[in-house]
């Protein structure tokens, strides 16, 4: 009975872990609006929390089905953090731009250390295109200066991995044992 509950525990550990989640924005897709839409300085969603110096935008300009986020109208610092203030993975995430350049990703660990990597958006045709982030696992807060010449949009980012745990020990745990008589 003990092992079948630690191997239990261990599946669910083990696949919890990597089940990842995508903030995709699509929550602020106003039916027929298209363009560059302003909505304020902060944007959550599915537990986290993304503000700017500056104001968020999204344009629904790269088809029906994609909401791509920036900070403008100036040059503005978005900064990507739980709304619980826990650790999380910050996968992947996909960038739109219209001109050659270098976006600095800078992840902040709870000892206050960091991790950054430097993605070169090398295309201006303003087409969409996945960066895979390398090394920004427990991070508390991730940032990037954004300004009106790219966004971005379907950030992927696995919460704390303690919260995993808990939750799969807690399943064990309320599991009900079965007597044999």
């Amino acid at each position: 009975m003990k092992e079948s509950k630690a191997g239990l525990l261990f599946v669910l550990i083990t696949s919890a872990s990597a089940i990842g989640q995508v903030i995709d924005f699509e929550s602020l897709d106003d039916a027929g609006l298209a363009g560059n839409i302003y909505f304020g300085s902060s944007y959550s969603e599915d537990g986290f929390e993304l503000t700017t110096t500056e104001e968020f935008a999204y344009t629904t300009l790269y088809g029906p089905t994609s909401i791509v986020l920036y900070s403008g109208p100036e040059n503005g610092t978005v900064t990507i953090t739980k709304q619980d203030d826990g650790l999380f993975d910050l996968v992947s995430i996909e960038f739109v731009s219209g001109l050659s350049q270098t976006v600095t990703m800078l992840g902040t660990k709870t000892d206050s250390s960091t991790v950054s990597q430097a993605i070169l958006l090398g295309d201006d045709t303003w087409s969409i295109n996945l960066y895979h982030l390398n090394g920004f696992t427990d991070v508390v807060s991730v940032n990037w200066h954004n300004n009106t010449t790219f966004g971005f949009d379907n950030i992927t980012v696995i919460p704390e991995p303690t919260t995993l745990f808990l939750f799969a020990f807690g399943a064990v745990l309320a599991r009900k044992p079965t007597f044999k008589s």
